[in-house]
């Protein structure tokens, strides 16, 4: 009964289940992007499932695909694919490894249906057998010296067994990085600092540094909103000691063994962002540059005018009836509302806008939207992962495998001599276990070679 149940778990078909499990699972792990907040996957999942978006959520939140590679479940599926591979490889073994290390057959039942062809030579068996032994460097032959045997390209029989080693090392990687490693995520408001990455429902690990984001830069496409390339510039601090980085998309940084990658970002609007502009007096020529929060006033002497921050909307635009409004809550559109007071108390209100350098021209005064700072935050993705060197080690094993198997061909060489006369008849037998189309012109080349080197031996005596 057990060994049917490993024969079993070892077969082919099973194999092809578990492989269908794991690319139906993983494809709708890849669809729902791994510890996303919930909001964000909602609002993807409302684009096909609507209203039940939300049901759709706590279902895969429940049963583990938000954070599927961490399962119990998953973890099990690649178990069972790496029993398949060890008890296959076991169960064909013992068949292989006598193929290896074994004599090849001079049995003619095994040859007969591989018949080339036959050539006659006026050289004696001795000679053949010697021409034979120079050609090939494994082969066999009978007691009688009648069948000579040869072969090239055993060890392609091993491509699949490598590959195999291959697989099973690179789950267990997988699976010293799951027990050992984590994959979390850590978000930084511009101008505080962090030391918890979140890796789960739950689960937070509090890093041995702190990480500080002194800035978040967008950059956009010309007369486009939409981005460009986004990055934060860090500085990971331990000990007193501050070590400064860039985080972008492409390029990842490595600190204390975890590496981080820009992973997404958004607007977090509070009392305490900071807006950067430059007052360009048309009048005495003097630029002064501002950091202010809203709510706060400045003077413009020149004009015997006060200004003050009223309002800011990170994507300012117009709508079909030409009103304002903001269409977004990332800073695509920047625009910032100033107050000017004249002595009479008077008052009109302006925007000025970050990408469009004419609303802040005004007569003898001109204002540069330069910067929000304090607004962005940055999501950064923690990793680290011990298993990686034993995965990169499976993935070089695999290619191996995989380079022994398809380009390697086990071709197999038969001759059966027959002596009469000062005559000796030669009949040439040829079998390669892949490529056959080009097996022919192979035979064919061996057997000119092989003719050519008798017919010398002739010419020698």
């Amino acid at each position: 009964m057990i060994k049917k149940i490993l024969r079993a778990m070892g077969s082919l078909r099973f194999a092809l289940v578990i492989f269908a499990v794991i690319i139906f699972v993983s494809s709708i792990g890849t669809f729902i992007r791994q510890h996303a907040p919930e909001e964000e996957t909602t609002q993807r999942l409302a684009e096909i499932f609507g209203d039940a978006a939300p049901a759709v959520w706590s279902f895969l939140d429940k049963t583990g695909f938000t954070d599927l590679y961490h399962t119990y479940w998953f973890n099990f599926i690649l178990l069972l694919l790496a029993l398949n591979l060890i008890f296959c490889s076991i169960e064909k073994l013992p068949s292989t490894w006598k193929k290896l290390t074994g004599k090849i057959s001079t049995d003619k039942d095994v040859f007969k249906p591989y018949f080339f062809e036959e050539k006659e030579f006026k050289v004696s068996s001795e000679d053949v057998l010697k021409t034979f032994d120079k050609v090939f460097s494994r082969w066999n032959k009978t007691k009688e010296g009648d069948v000579l045997a040869a072969e090239k390209g055993r060890y392609g029989k091993s491509g699949a067994f490598i590959t195999h080693l291959g697989l099973v090392i690179l789950i267990a990687g997988g699976f010293i990085g799951g027990i050992f490693g984590y994959n979390g995520n850590i978000a930084i408001l511009e101008g505080k600092m962090e030391n918890v990455v979140t890796i789960g429902k739950g689960k937070d690990i509090t890093l041995p540094f702190n990480i500080y984001l002194e800035n978040f830069e967008t950059e956009f496409y010309e007369n486009s909103p939409k981005q460009s390339s986004f990055r934060s510039k860090i500085h990971f601090i331990k000990d007193n000691v501050t070590t400064d980085a860039y985080v972008s998309v492409n390029s990842p940084v490595k600190f204390e063994g975890i590496t981080f990658y820009q992973s997404s970002y958004g607007v977090f609007p509070n009392k305490d962002v900071i807006f950067k502009f430059t007052v360009d007096s048309l009048i005495s020529g003097i630029s002064s540059e501002y950091s202010m929060v809203l709510g706060q006033e400045f003077d413009i002497p020149e004009l015997k005018l006060k200004a003050k921050l009223n309002d800011f909307a990170p994507a300012l635009g117009q709508d079909s009836d030409g009103n304002l409004i903001n269409f977004s809550t990332q800073l695509l559109n920047p625009a910032l509302n100033i107050i000017f007071i004249n002595e009479e108390g008077d008052s009109v209100s302006e925007w000025i806008f970050m990408k469009d350098p004419a609303s802040g021209d005004f007569s003898n005064l001109h204002i540069t939207f330069n910067d929000v700072w304090g607004a962005e935050y940055s999501v950064l993705s923690a990793r680290i992962d011990p298993g990686l060197p034993v995965i990169y080690i499976g993935f070089i094993i695999i290619s191996i495998g995989v380079i022994v198997a398809f380009y390697t061909s086990h071709r197999r060489v038969w001759v059966v001599v027959k002596e009469t006369n000062g005559t000796v008849s030669v009949r040439f037998f040829y079998n390669k276990d892949k490529g056959r189309v080009t097996a022919r012109r192979e035979a064919e080349k061996m057997f000119k070679n092989l003719s050519a080197s008798i017919e010398e031996r002739k010419g020698g005596k």
